[in-house]
């Protein structure tokens, strides 16, 4: 789930936990996502730093109620490192992005 409160532009990805609360999987700000059943794939620009793109990898098969991000979130990665592991892993393509964030 892609999270803001209060501040569009402070957008996050969360897993929602079912019970009104969540749990931090990508800090702020988020502005791209895909998923296909599997993996989570999101990009960030760290704390609204266009200059930067972040890449990160979250394993849905792997997420859960408790787990800890170590366990289930690859990144940050730069381009070159998430290109590679898009090749290995078959990850989804980016198909939500908030333009204003871009």
């Amino acid at each position: 789930m892609l999270l803001w409160i209060d501040d569009p532009s402070a957008v996050t990805l969360s897993r929602d936990l079912s019970n009104g609360s969540s749990t931090l999987r990508v800090d702020e700000q988020v502005f791209s996502v895909g998923y296909d059943g599997r993996y989570v794939v999101a990009k960030q620009h760290p704390h609204g730093n266009k200059k930067i793109t972040n890449f990160f990898i979250i394993d849905a098969q792997k997420d859960s109620r408790m787990a800890a991000n170590k366990d289930v979130v690859t990144g940050p990665l730069n381009d070159r490192e998430f290109q590679k592991k898009a090749k290995e892993l078959n990850l989804p393509a980016f198909t939500k992005t908030l333009d204003s964030l871009k």
